[in-house]
């Protein structure tokens, strides 16, 4: 019983002692964007994008000239076997001129992209466009 009553009476004095308490945050000063430097960012990667649209639609619309053309010069043959490999012949081109321009369009839009990702990491705004943000520009 003296022992808890000795007990009881130290924790009574603890408790009554004002000490002081020092609490240490840990906490990281907040990043400070450089608000120019991203939109620069944003806008050169954008114009790049632009600039790829630009160039896929122009060869979109030359393959699809070129495969009227030959088409309809495949169709005014009068042999048939000649006529039958003529329009293979032009649906293949055209196959062949999509995927050219399928791929220079990814490829300018990885790169566009990758060079944004750069960019921002140098704004200290990297983590405000993050990576599934691209995925709206795969459609392109």
């Amino acid at each position: 019983m003296k022992i808890l009553t000795k007990a009881a009476f130290i924790a009574l004095a603890l408790a009554a002692v004002d000490l002081p308490v020092y609490a240490v945050e840990k906490t990281k000063p907040a990043k400070t964007v450089d608000v120019v430097c991203a939109q620069t960012a944003v806008n050169t990667r954008d114009n790049s994008l632009i600039s790829a649209v630009d160039t896929k639609a122009v060869s979109v619309k030359a393959a699809l000239a070129t495969r009227r053309d030959a088409l309809k010069a495949a169709y005014a043959l009068t042999d048939a076997s000649a006529r039958r490999m003529a329009i293979k012949a032009a649906w293949n081109a055209y196959e062949s001129s999509i995927k050219t321009a399928r791929s220079a369009m990814h490829q300018s839009r990885t790169s566009a992209w990758e060079k944004f990702r750069t960019d921002m990491k140098t704004c200290n705004a990297s983590e405000i466009d993050s990576r599934k943000d691209r995925g709206h520009d795969n459609i392109l």
